[in-house]
């Protein structure tokens, strides 16, 4: 399951989809056999809207991305997927919880891989269940651990992804497009808080079938199609991605490059508006080298987003955490230990 109409963030696994459509199939299956829980009874016929009662668990892919970092010695390079467990309830026909996933895969090559060499490495993402760079795998370990037959009913969502205008002048056309960056940061900034602090997200975008921003198209074997829709939030965080910066200090043999992320984000009740977290935060990632290692930055929008990356994931920890070295680390903000104190409040009710 993904979005019909953004299939360009994760080619790869689009291609193999239209080539044969139950390709999937059997890796998923596959990794559902190490699924330690007992509490799930897996249905894989054709469902029909008159079997009764159902909870439908989907996999459903977001994104694929790769990143780069040349040195004289070769490229590092970082494929990345996206993906999230949705969880629908046909009765109510909503959809009830999201958890995101990721996976990561670091390969070095002597020199920047061809685009056949990309996609073979992506492919083996989907398809070899037993690399811990599988994305079928890491699904099935985080839908081991996380509460879905019992579900909150009070739910928490990334709401609005904003850019500010220092942002849309200064990033390229490739994260411009189609709204990229914002979902993008979006879904980052909730796998980080949802698999940190162990909570459901509702999704800032949906995958699938239909029209994602209101709801997913589900259809069963008897032809009967229904809407499902996403429950109103009780709680919602709003992000403003903030102008990226860099720099270069000269340490003598060494030379530092400073790639900076910066946010603005608030938590509040959309009934009441009251605002529970309302703070800037921004992280600094130093990239410290000799000069002897010609280190060059193929796109320095990979490392703007890792640093953005890293940020979330500072920021997620730190709402349980709140340790005073780290949070300064990421913000200035007087009383963020408070503001903190009342995030994890809201979490807990939404777990």
């Amino acid at each position: 399951m993904g979005n019909a109409d953004q299939s360009f963030r994760y080619p790869v696994a689009d291609k193999l989809f239209k080539e044969n459509n139950l390709i999937f199939k059997q890796p998923l299956e596959k990794a559902l056999t190490k699924l330690t829980r007992n509490d799930l009874n897996f249905i894989y016929d054709l469902g029909t809207i008159t079997d009764g009662e159902a909870i439908a668990i989907a996999f459903s892919v977001l994104d694929e991305t790769i990143e780069r970092f040349s040195t004289k010695e070769g490229v590092t390079n970082a494929y990345k997927i996206f993906a999230q467990i949705l969880v629908f309830d046909f009765n109510e026909k909503k959809v009830i919880t999201n958890f995101p996933v990721l996976v990561q895969n670091e390969m070095f090559t002597n020199g920047v891989p061809s685009a056949e060499y990309d996609f073979n490495i992506l492919k083996s993402m989907y398809l070899k269940v037993d690399s811990d760079a599988s994305i079928f795998k890491e699904w099935v370990k985080r839908l081991d651990t996380v509460n879905i037959l019992n579900a909150g009913t009070i739910h928490l969502k990334l709401r609005d992804v904003v850019l500010d205008e220092a942002v849309k002048k200064q990033i390229p056309l490739s994260l411009s497009q189609n709204q990229l960056l914002r979902i993008r940061s979006a879904q980052k900034l909730e796998y980080h808080i949802s698999s940190k602090q162990n909570v459901p997200i509702l999704p800032f975008t949906l995958g699938q079938i239909g029209n994602f921003k209101s709801g997913l198209i589900a259809r069963f074997s008897d032809s009967l199609e229904y809407n499902l829709t996403l429950p109103d939030a009780d709680y919602v965080i709003d992000l403003l991605v903030r102008e990226f910066k860099n720099a270069s200090v000269d340490r003598g043999k060494f030379e530092v490059k400073i790639y900076a992320a910066f946010i603005t984000m608030q938590v509040l009740e959309p009934l009441t508006k009251t605002v529970y977290l309302d703070s800037k935060f921004n992280f600094k990632n130093e990239l410290i080298f000799p000069k002897s290692e010609n280190l060059d930055i193929l796109n320095e929008w990979d490392v703007y987003q890792r640093s953005q990356d890293a940020l979330f994931s500072k920021l997620a920890r730190q709402i349980s955490q709140r340790d005073s070295d780290a949070m300064k680390e990421i913000t200035n903000t007087g009383d963020i230990k408070n503001q903190f104190t009342k995030f994890e409040g809201v979490i807990n009710k939404c777990k």
